[in-house]
């Protein structure tokens, strides 16, 4: 083939100089006998004429055929040059160059697996420090403004509060996975302190140790609420019923209840239900008696 190109190229440079003669040196063949001159002029005018014509048709013949041997020469540069791209194109060239891209973009992709999981673990760490760092905070009794829950219950119990044994910001209460029981269990003298997603505070108090899937009977517990729509109060209600509170199994969808009609309850998807007057409160606390928890505190006093 490269040959042929340079046999091709050297064919059109000297058809090329054929053909710039030819247009240089051409004559004008257009001839006219003009009768009205003598005899001699016009036989001397007409051979002038001849012999400028045969030039043009001499080189005429000369570009005709210098164009014949580039035309025959393209002929066969054609029939190579299909025959070269057969070949081109039966070539593996492609093949390869598709399988290299896959292979390529297959280390680029597990290139960016490794960056993305360290950056993940490094994710994951700062996301830990920061619940760590938040959940400290939200362990401060000053958490949501002060109140005087802690206050008004020990003067209606004559106790204090020990200890936080339960807090759903760090606890787990999810339905088979909860910690809850495990924590309160076989425990008395315990505050179940709830927020919800309005600013309310409520709960219940009870005396009597916690059984395992049985009511516990306690004529002294009581239901309270602290705050109201962000705003502190405190009432206190009795529970007045022998089925005063039930501890679900850690499968159980509910968390557990207050009076057997849980007519103050909690399941573990964070709904409850609390009914004011069913222990002797004359308002509703909650549109339907129904709320969204926010926080769950189970505290011992002592």
């Amino acid at each position: 083939m490269d040959t042929l190109f340079k046999e091709l190229n050297k064919l059109c440079q000297s058809s090329s100089l054929v053909y710039n003669d030819y247009l240089n040196n051409r004559h004008d063949t257009v001839f006219v006998d003009d009768k009205t001159k003598p005899i001699a002029t016009r036989i001397k005018t007409a051979e002038t004429f001849y012999e400028r014509f045969e030039e043009n048709v001499a080189r005429n013949y000369v570009l005709f055929k210098s164009l014949e041997i580039v035309y025959n020469n393209l002929k066969t540069m054609k029939k190579k040059v299909k025959t070269e791209m057969k070949i081109l194109k039966n070539q593996n060239d492609l093949n390869c160059f598709d399988k290299i891209v896959e292979e390529l973009s297959e280390i680029y992709d597990e290139d960016f697996q490794a960056k993305k999981n360290v950056l993940e673990e490094q994710i994951k760490e700062f996301e830990n420090r920061k619940n760590t760092k938040i959940s400290e905070m939200k362990k401060s009794k000053y958490y949501k403004g002060c109140d005087d829950t802690e206050l008004n219950i020990g003067k209606k119990t004559n106790m204090i509060f020990k200890e936080v044994i339960f807090d759903s910001v760090q606890d787990d209460w999810k339905q088979n996975t909860s910690v809850f029981n495990n924590k309160i269990e076989g425990k008395s003298n315990l505050v179940f302190l709830i927020e919800d997603n309005d600013g309310n505070k409520f709960g219940g108090v009870l005396f009597e140790k916690v059984k395992n899937i049985e009511w516990v009977d306690d004529s002294k517990s009581f239901i309270f609420i602290s705050k109201i729509n962000g705003k502190n109060t405190f009432e206190k209600y009795p529970i007045n019923d022998k089925q005063t509170f039930y501890l679900n199994r850690k499968k159980d969808f509910s968390l557990f209840s207050f009076k057997m009609t849980s007519d103050f309850g909690i399941n573990k998807n964070g709904d409850g239900t609390f009914r004011l007057s069913s222990f002797g409160g004359k308002n509703k606390l909650f549109i339907d008696d129904k709320f969204k928890v926010s926080r769950i505190k189970v505290i011992q006093l002592e």
